[in-house]
């Protein structure tokens, strides 16, 4: 909420200053009180996403529940959440990143009151800036396995995109993915057996049955 001089609607000026409260974007604050975590910083972006803008990326995945995007990259730093605004002349600021990519009116949603781009758009946007294979193949694999979106419909989706940055890298990492992974731990194990020791035919928690047809190894 903004400051409200008879800190009716907001903290007073002082108020917001003191240790009660703590700002989470220019001209906006929250009680100190309450916990951070990756839907909160979501949530405190989305107050400033402009009227043709969304949240894309970790943050609208994070916000659908995804599991395992906690927000942060490797060596555990918080990553920025970023907000998608074409048209509008929107800063950057703590916390917050502002991306100008072009973006179809269809690939916004309201996901519980948030403006959302869809799972494609989202997960296509943090695959195609992905610093290494593994973490781009990991995006997709962990996604896929939250049932928000099939490979097939990113394969259709990525041939939307041609000539947008990162695409080449957004289909090898579509070739190399696999929809029924259980953690991240699982990719890289996948992908080491795959890509680097070139062992084919490597698929993920797939029922197994003995010669005779029985079901030995339920995928549960």
């Amino acid at each position: 909420m903004r400051t409200d001089p008879s800190g009716v609607l907001g903290p007073t000026p002082k108020q917001a200053r003191g240790r009660a409260w703590r700002r989470s974007s220019r001209g906006l604050y929250v009680p100190a009180y309450v916990p951070d975590s990756p839907q909160q910083r979501v949530l405190e972006a989305s107050a400033v996403v402009p009227a043709d803008g969304a949240v894309t990326g970790w943050a609208a995945l994070a916000w659908q529940r995804v599991r395992w995007i906690d927000g942060c990259d490797a060596d555990g730093s918080e990553l920025p959440v970023t907000i998608l605004t074409p048209g509008s002349q929107a800063r950057a600021q703590a916390g917050i990143e502002v991306s100008k990519e072009r973006m179809l009116p269809r690939t916004r949603q309201v996901v519980d009151g948030v403006v959302l781009t869809d799972p494609h758009r989202s997960v296509a946007f943090e695959v195609r800036r992905a610093e290494t294979p593994l973490s781009a193949v990991r995006w997709l694999d962990l996604v896929a396995a939250s049932d928000l979106i099939s490979l097939a419909e990113m394969a259709a989706y990525a041939e939307t995109l041609s000539g947008w940055t990162g695409i080449y890298r957004l289909r090898r990492a579509i070739s190399l993915a696999d929809e029924n992974v259980w953690s991240p731990s699982e990719t890289d194990l996948r992908l080491t057996l795959k890509v680097r020791m070139g062992i084919a035919g490597v698929v993920s928690n797939r029922p197994v049955f003995d010669l005779d047809g029985r079901h030995i190894g339920p995928a549960a």
